[in-house]
């Protein structure tokens, strides 16, 4: 009878265990290129902003495989859960630089998915954040039009709109007189942005 008891016991284990790596690897293959600081060509860049999520998520595996007790599974999975800690806790942790001297510049950003961003929502974003740089991201011909009508420019009165029907627009609005714009392609991506030199007074 024990003997039977093991048999049965055996291929149940296994497929735990195969459970587990299964549920790790997700997160595994997650954190290596953010602890490499490679950037893949992929929709990764949209990944990016959920690391924080899938940090606290990986320790799921780590307290399954705690409990479990499957030492292999243990150590890839509290490696892993070291590599996000490694990349997320910084954000938290004071990096310990100097206090910045100089013109204090205010910058607000937004995108406005493809044109359909409520604009009273964005009008009153500007109003009460009162930047001095705007940074618009998807921005189409419709949506800088509706922004203008608004009183957009009358808050941030200069401007460079590369507008577009897809979601390559962008435009960038300010206090000051803006020059030297161009448009730059995103490394490792197919986005594109405007860039400009700002003159404060």
């Amino acid at each position: 009878m024990p003997t039977d008891q093991c048999v049965e016991r055996g291929p149940a284990r296994r497929w735990v265990t195969a459970f587990l790596w299964l549920l790790l690897l997700p997160f595994a293959l997650w954190a290596v290129p953010r602890l490499s600081g490679r950037t893949p060509t992929w929709h990764w860049v949209s990944l990016v902003a959920f690391t924080p999520y899938a940090a606290v998520a990986s320790a799921v595996p780590l307290g399954l495989a705690l409990g479990l007790r499957r030492p292999p599974v243990i150590l890839a999975a509290l490696a892993t859960t070291t590599a996000f800690a490694a990349v997320v806790l910084p954000r938290w942790l004071p990096d310990g630089n100097p206090p910045a001297h100089g013109e204090r510049l205010r910058v607000l950003g937004t995108n406005l998915a493809v044109g359909q961003a409520d604009t009273a929502a964005v009008m009153r974003l500007v109003r009460e954040a009162r930047p001095d740089v705007f940074m618009v991201q998807e921005l189409t011909p419709q949506a800088a039009g509706r922004l203008n009508e608004a009183g957009l420019r009358t808050l941030v009165p200069y401007a460079v709109d590369r507008s577009s029907v897809d979601p390559q627009g962008s435009g960038i609005y300010a206090r000051h007189p803006v020059r030297h714009f161009s448009v730059h392609r995103l490394p490792g991506t197919d986005h594109r942005s405007v860039f400009a030199v700002l003159r404060l007074p």
